[in-house]
């Protein structure tokens, strides 16, 4: 009986570091979009002459916050979709994963 306790601790200790291991993964995500924005914001401040370098740099970092942008959006959809599937605990998958990212 022990035993299965032990396997269940194990378990469990698995999903919470899977759970960390995705928040983790969001954060640098949305790091990485913020600084694309910062760089967007400070190379339109710093200049009154764009150069064509800097043009590119622009079109470059817009790039990426709209794939971001759509990233951000698939996952959204991907967890709603989730709710839509028969003998979904609409309940636990709200507590567990949407008020996650909330």
């Amino acid at each position: 009986m022990n035993s299965l306790s032990e396997i269940g601790s194990i378990s469990l200790d698995i999903k919470i570091l899977q759970e960390k291991s995705m928040d983790m993964g969001l954060k640098l995500k949305n790091r990485k979009v913020m600084e694309s924005i910062n760089n967007i914001i400070c190379l339109l401040r710093s200049c009154d002459v764009i150069s064509l370098e800097q043009l590119e740099n622009l079109k470059v970092s817009i790039a990426m916050l709209v794939l971001a942008t759509l990233w951000v959006f698939d996952f959204i959809v991907q967890k709603l979709y989730a709710l839509r599937k028969p003998k979904t605990s609409i309940q636990i998958l709200q507590q567990n994963v949407l008020l996650k990212y909330k």
